[in-house]
Formats: C-alpha cells, sequence, structure tokens
C-alpha cells in the first residue's frame, strides 16, 4: 500500500500531467496450443437460444451449447475429447432425466477454435406455466467433472420442495436412485427460521427412492450421500457429505440423509442464485433440482471466454461409457468445502480476475481458497518478501512459499508472485533502513528469482518485478535512488533470469502507484516515471505492464476534469479511468500496444461495517459506503474487461481484515469483515457475470 495521500497533500507538492484519451485495439484469432491431458472437465452450459427468442412463458423448444474446460479455469478441452455429453433436465421437484446427448463440432469463440456440444429442440412447453421450473445440467460420461446449472421458469421466487412420502420399503443395494431434496429450513445460523434475503444457514434432508419407484431404499442402505452447490454459473462443488438418520412416516420406517448448517449466504444478494443436487456414492444418481434465491428466474448465460492453452483430451484407458447416469461425485475436503484438487491451470496473459490476499499469514488455504471459488475469481496474488525467504545468501526457506503454491495449485488457481524486499545482508550501506530498498547488486536479486522459477516451474504462472518503485519507502528512501534507470537494471536481470528457467512463466513489470507527487525524493510521478522506464528498454524486458490505478473517493468511470472539488480531485492520479487510460497511451507511444496492462493492485476503501474509523491519512474511506464500494469495484471489472487491453486484474483485497484486524488500513479495502463475514463486495462478486 502507498502512504496516506494527505501527507503528500500537506507537504504542498506540485501536481502534474494529464489524462489521455482510451486507444482500442484490434482483436486477433489464434488457435492456442494443447497441453497436458486434462484430469476433469467443467461442463458447462453457455449458450441457451428459445426459438424465435420467445419468452419464457410461450416458448416451446431450446437450442443449448455446452462448452468443456479444464476443471477449475477456462483452458478448454481439446479437439480430440469424445466422450459422450449428455443433457439433463428436472421439472420442479422431480428428480432429473436425460433428454439429449451432445452433437460435438468445431467453433470459432472469442477468436479459439474449441469442440463444443449442441443439444437442439429441447422440449420446455411446461415452463409456459408460471408455477412450473425446469432445472438443466450435464454429465460427461466416463471422465471426472462438475457442471452448472440453468434455470428455465417465470416465476422467480423460491420454493418450498414438495415432498414424496415413501410408499413402502425396497432393497438396500439398489442399482439406481431418485434422489430428492425434501426439507430445506432457512435461518440465521441460530436455528431461528428467516426468508431467503436474510438467511445465512439451511438445513436440508434427502430421501432416497429406487429409481422410478415410492419405494425407499432399504434402511442398511450405507453408500455415500453428498450435497452438491452450484453458485450462478460457476461449477458444483461438493459442500457437505449426509448424515443418515431413521425415520418413521405413518408405517414406513426409511433412512433420510440431513446436511445441516449449509452456507446459503450468497444468496441473500438479489444478484446471486444457488442451485443444489445430490449425488450417492457408487450408484446412478437421478437427482432433483432446488434453486435458493430471491430471483430465480430465467437468465440468458453470458458465455464464458476461453483462454490460455487447449487441455488434451481424457487419458489413456479412460472408459468411454459408463451409462447414462451423472459421475458420483468425488471425496470431499475436511472441511466440505472444496472438489478434490484439479489439475493447476495454465497462465495466460488475457484479461481475467484475481486477488490479493496474505493467504500465508492467514495460513487457513481451505477457507480462504473457498472464498475466492465463491466468487468466480480464477487468479491469486501473494507478495513475497525476499528478505524473509533468504536471510543469508543462498540460504532458501522455500516451506511457506510451497505451501502456498502447493495449495493454490490443488485449488486450481493461477499464481502471481509479487517478489519485494531486498534482506539486509543484500542492501547497500548507507541507504535508510527505516523503509524497505532494492540490494546493492541487482543481481543478487535474480538469483533469488531465478531459483524460485527453477523451483515453481510450470506451477507459478507469474512473477511481479518489485512494487511500487517511485516511492520513498520502497527504493530505499534516498531521494537521488528514486530512478527509472536504477530499477530497470533490477527488471532486466530478473527477466532473463525467470525466463532462463521457466520460459513459460510471465515477467510483470513493478506496478507504480499513482501519488500526485513529483519531487524526486518522496515519489516520482508515476507516469513520468513509466515514460522514463520505457527510455530505459521496458519493452523488450517484461510481458505484461504493472499498473495500480487507484480511485480513492471517486468512482471508475469518473472524469477528473470534471469530478468537482473537495479531497482527491483535480489531478488525474486519483481516478481509475485516468490512470489507466494514460498508461495505455503511453504504451502505445512507445510501440508497445500489443502488451497488456496488469492492474496488480486496485479497489476501494470502505469502513462501514468494520466497527473502526479510517486509519490516519485515509480519511476517505469513511466518504464511501460498502454498498458504493461494491458497485466501483464491479463496475471498474466491467470497463476493464471491454477495454480490450487489460489482463488478470487483481483486486486489493481478500483478507487483510481478519489478517491485520479492522484498524488497520488494509481491512477497508477487504471483501470480507476480521470475522471473516461477507461485505456487500463480496457477494457483489459472487454474482458478477464473468
Amino acid at each position: 500500500m502507498r502512504p496516506p495521500l494527505s501527507v503528500f497533500r500537506r507537504l504542498g507538492l506540485a501536481l502534474a500531467l494529464a489524462a489521455l484519451s482510451v486507444l482500442a485495439l484490434s482483436a486477433q484469432s489464434e488457435r492456442v496450443p494443447t497441453v497436458a491431458a486434462a484430469s476433469s472437465v467443467d461442463a458447462k452450459i453457455e449458450i441457451v437460444w428459445p426459438h424465435n427468442n420467445a419468452p419464457v412463458t410461450a416458448a416451446t423448444q431450446v437450442n443449448i451449447t455446452a462448452y468443456l474446460f479444464e476443471s477449475g479455469g477456462l483452458n478448454p478441452i481439446g479437439p480430440d475429447f469424445n466422450n459422450t455429453v449428455r443433457l439433463w433436465r428436472a421439472l420442479n421437484t422431480e428428480p432429473a432425466q436425460q433428454v439429449g446427448t451432445g452433437a460435438k463440432r468445431m467453433a470459432n469463440v472469442s477468436g479459439h477454435t474449441i469442440p463444443v456440444w449442441d443439444f437442439n429442440d429441447i422440449d420446455v412447453t411446461e415452463a409456459r406455466n408460471p408455477q412450473n421450473k425446469y432445472y438443466f445440467y450435464l454429465t460427461v460420461d466416463g471422465f471426472p467433472h462438475a457442471f452448472n446449472v440453468w434455470s428455465h421458469g417465470a416465476d422467480g421466487r423460491t420454493y418450498l420442495p414438495e415432498q414424496l412420502l415413501p410408499s413402502g420399503v425396497g432393497g438396500s443395494n439398489p442399482g439406481a436412485v431418485d434422489a430428492r431434496i425434501s426439507i430445506l429450513y432457512p435461518h440465521d445460523g441460530s436455528g431461528n427460521l428467516r426468508t431467503v434475503n436474510n438467511a445465512v444457514k439451511g438445513n436440508i434432508t434427502v430421501r432416497l427412492f429406487e429409481a422410478g419407484t415410492q419405494n425407499s431404499v432399504g434402511p442398511f442402505f450405507d453408500k455415500k450421500v453428498r450435497l452438491l452447490r452450484m453458485v450462478n454459473n460457476l461449477p458444483a462443488e461438493v459442500v457437505a457429505e449426509g448424515v443418515k438418520r431413521t425415520y418413521t412416516e405413518g408405517k414406513v420406517v426409511h433412512p433420510v440423509w440431513d446436511f445441516n448448517d449449509v452456507d446459503v449466504s450468497l444468496a441473500r444478494n438479489p444478484a446471486n442464485k444457488m442451485y443444489f443436487t445430490v449425488q450417492v456414492e457408487g450408484v446412478s444418481t437421478f437427482s432433483s433440482v432446488w434453486s435458493h434465491a430471491i430471483d430465480a428466474r430465467t437468465y440468458v448465460p453470458q458465455p464464458d471466454v476461453p483462454f490460455g492453452q487447449i487441455a488434451a483430451a481424457a487419458p489413456p484407458g479412460a472408459p468411454s461409457d459408463p451409462g447414462p447416469a451423472p459421475a458420483p461425485a468425488p471425496e470431499p475436503t475436511a472441511q466440505a468445502q472444496l472438489p478434490p484438487a484439479p489439475a493447476p491451470r495454465v497462465g495466460g496473459s488475457g484479461f481475467n480476475y484475481g486477488i490479493q490476499g496474505d493467504f500465508i499469514s492467514d495460513g487457513n488455504y481451505d477457507r480462504s481458497f473457498g472464498a475466492i471459488r465463491g466468487i468466480g475469481f480464477a487468479w491469486i496474488k501473494q507478495q513475497i518478501e525476499w528478505k524473509r525467504y533468504e536471510p543469508s545468501k543462498g540460504n532458501y526457506q522455500w516451506g511457506d512459499i510451497d505451501r502456498l503454491v502447493n495449495a493454490a495449485n490443488g485449488a486450481g488457481f493461477n499464481i502471481l508472485l509479487s517478489v519485494v524486499k531486498a534482506p539486509a545482508w543484500a542492501r547497500p550501506s548507507g541507504d535508510d533502513r527505516s523503509v524497505e530498498g532494492p540490494p546493492a547488486n541487482p543481481q543478487d536479486y535474480a538469483d533469488f528469482i531465478g531459483a524460485m522459477a527453477a523451483r515453481y516451474q510450470g506451477r507459478v504462472q507469474a512473477y511481479e518485478i518489485w512494487n511500487e518503485q517511485n516511492l520513498w519507502y520502497e527504493w530505499g528512501g534516498q531521494g537521488g535512488r528514486i530512478n527509472a534507470a536504477a530499477y530497470m537494471n533490477l527488471l532486466r536481470l530478473a527477466y532473463r533470469a525467470v525466463k532462463a528457467n521457466d520460459g513459460n512463466a510471465l515477467v510483470i513489470s513493478g506496478a507504480l502507484t499513482p501519488t500526485g507527487v513529483n519531487d524526486g525524493s518522496i515519489a516520482v510521478d508515476d507516469q513520468a516515471y513509466l515514460q522514463a522506464m520505457y527510455a530505459n528498454g521496458l519493452r523488450s524486458v517484461c510481458d505484461g505492464v504493472g499498473v495500480h490505478p487507484s480511485g480513492f473517493n471517486n468512482p471508475p468511470d469518473a472524469d477528473w476534469r470534471t469530478a468537482g472539488g473537495g479531497d482527491f480531485k483535480g489531478h488525474p492520479s486519483f481516478f481509475f479511468r485516468s490512470t489507466m487510460e494514460g498508461y495505455r497511451n503511453i504504451m502505445v507511444a512507445n510501440g508497445d500496444g500489443n502488451k497488456r496492462l496488469w492492474p496488480t493492485e486496485f479497489g476501494w476503501a470502505s469502513v462501514e461495517g468494520l466497527g473502526a474509523g479510517p486509519a490516519a491519512g485515509y480519511g476517505y474511506a469513511a466518504q464511501i459506503s460498502e454498498a458504493q464500494q461494491a458497485q466501483y469495484i464491479v463496475r471498474a471489472y466491467q470497463m476493464a474487461r471491454n477495454w480490450g487491453f487489460v489482463g488478470p486484474m487483481f483486486l486489493w483485497n481478500l483478507n487483510f481484515g481478519p489478517v491485520a484486524g479492522a484498524r488497520d488500513e488494509k481491512a477497508a479495502f477487504g471483501i470480507v469483515r476480521p470475522d471473516w463475514s461477507a461485505r456487500p463486495s463480496f457477494n457483489a462478486l459472487a454474482g458478477m457475470p464473468k
């Protein structure tokens, strides 16, 4: 984080530079190369076309198109994937039935040639009655997979499931079962009944019937029963394993399975929809679907944009057709929050969603990464303090970084590591030790980051070389040393070291911070510094240009020239849009227009709901409500995605509230409170189309 800008304002230092207009990029189509075989896939309904664009109450048939991605990301499956993809449909509380198998074809999707699967002329006539709802999802024969749910109904309200009571009891080893979500009790966490818009937990009970009958499975049925949850357009995740108990209804004694205190808090936001299904271990399962939302009306899916590399098809020896039923769900983690670890995603420099956290200090990766999966983000960023991991030359202490990388790979995230802060042994004599600074010999830094790239080859997708080097407390504190030429010596050597040890890893220039200050001692204006970096060869030694486009108390689309008076007005440094536009134009002017800007840190601070006032120098955090914070963050992501010149974009921050406490200035930027409860920005990001 930068020093409080109120300090700079009190110094009365001059402001400079004007905002420049945006130049558009023309998209270039590409076919991405194939990588190693995928271990599992996400099967997603991406396109739905009601015939003649008829509304729900009039449509009789729809065409549906599915994409398959390597699990946890947007790397599309390769053209040689030939396992059967099936479409399932559930009406109201009835178990799902297969309604079609996909016809595979090759399609150009956002410049990528990928296979897709079409299901045409699917009957949806029952949904013309507003009392009816259809739910659709996909399965893939013989291949581990997760699926999303698409709902088709005119009435958006959540309903309490209609119970089907068993008329008898069958055997304890059926080959197929109907799984019905029968009872739902939404509550406040203390057992008090609550409505959808204020429930945080739900208790769910499931009954299992012999498929196609009203006979319950027998009392000795001992297969594991798992509850799956889908949020908006995200693939299913296992959230709990049922606790079996015996229940008597009438004269029928039969087993039921309870799932208590299931998190449903995201559905308090009207923008979010949650869907639940059931899978039974080792048994063909025909499950009902239960929706939980304030407004669950039909939506038109926004197709995902593939990025990265195409994943190869099924590994040799995979069965080709085990039958029409969904594949059994994988074992849940100990916390029942994350599905089994997918293969890590392959990095890509196209636009995507990321967030920074202090995952190492927190240490609870299931909690942190479960939250990030909840908002549907693909990238994480962690700052690595060099001084902690090489206390003496060549004495590498990798343990914490190993644990981070292993956990992030297991959860399927792309990783950006920002490497900063030289150890004492590497710093020059006479520099200001009250602040952080670079090494006397930039080769020492290159040796360290080269060793990292070798150790984490193929497992860390990108490295950011330093952070906010145009500030005195990030670059040693002596005015003459804050200069782009010195930084470029460091970047040049680091770039070569990374590429020598992991040619596929991306190198991002250290993001500068907008300060409104250009005195050469406390700070150098960020856009002037960026221009100087280009004058010293930036174009040839980075894969992306780092930027910290802070918004302070200004909306992301505000124009600094017309924003009016008050604190943090009247200069482009204080505005998200002008920072991004200014950097982009500098890149274009230096012949680097084919490269992308990487916002490695951005966000808006709000102290509302934290129980503490703003930290010294961060008074603007009291000028933005939590609702505005959420709106500004979502709008910034939407703007960046539409621009076409932005790479992965990292929100500041996830969890500094829990890590540092409510009074720390970093907590105001977080999307969870110090007790890990969700702020409005968390819910807004979870519901944001991606």
